[in-house]
């Protein structure tokens, strides 16, 4: 990754935790999705923003790390708009 995270500080509780811009960054979306695919052989996915510039830059980001994740063929779906009571993203084997 070009633009380094605290790991220790920003990866926990299931996730990534930090503050934008100053602890995390949009390149960690990516690096998600991608471990999130990799690691779950993941096969679909969909991601869901509130329509705010930086939640679309992150969810765009975890999309195309979900796509370009070692050619597993993940199908992703990108959402325009999220609603707040449902999850932002759901994945799974079929």
């Amino acid at each position: 990754m070009l633009n380094p995270i605290d790991t220790a500080a920003v990866i926990r509780d299931g996730g990534a935790t930090g503050t934008h811009p100053g602890q995390i960054h949009t390149g960690v979306a990516w690096w998600l999705g991608s471990c999130l695919v990799t690691t779950r052989g993941a096969n679909r996915a969909v991601v869901g923003h509130d329509g705010h510039p930086v939640s679309i830059e992150y969810a765009d980001r975890f999309a195309r790390g979900t796509v370009n994740s070692h050619h597993y063929r993940c199908r992703t779906t990108v959402l325009t708009i999220a609603v707040d009571e449902q999850p932002c993203w759901t994945s799974g084997r079929t």
